[in-house]
């Protein structure tokens, strides 16, 4: 019985099968039986397309922050980085919001 593909293995082996690498060369840099490069070749790399599933997550300014210190790995402080303060500028508006527009009375000329 052969243990799981782990998504290292997996990514590994994209990666390779895209180098154009041989299947013993594979199967000897990443430990993995010949079945489970075939099972691979058939369910994942059809044609040269990437059909492995990855989990994406929108980046937030609070992500991008430094949360604990160098030194004495503290936590309970939070550091701005240049990059944290770039995705936090560039998600402020300079609109006000839709319901402020129509606060300002004009009156008709008619």
């Amino acid at each position: 019985m052969s243990k799981r593909v782990t998504k290292a293995q997996q990514y590994a082996m994209l990666y390779l099968l895209d180098k154009g690498e041989e299947d013993s060369e594979i199967i000897s840099q990443i430990k993995v039986t010949q079945e489970q490069l075939e099972r691979f070749k058939e369910k994942n790399y059809q044609s040269g397309e990437n059909n492995i599933k990855t989990k994406t997550k929108k980046v937030t300014a609070g992500d991008l922050m430094v949360r604990e210190t160098a030194g004495k790995r503290e936590k309970g402080v939070a550091i701005m980085t240049k990059e944290s303060s770039m995705k936090s500028e560039a998600s402020k508006t300079t609109q006000p919001p839709s319901s402020q527009k129509d606060f300002i009375f004009k009156p008709s000329d008619g």
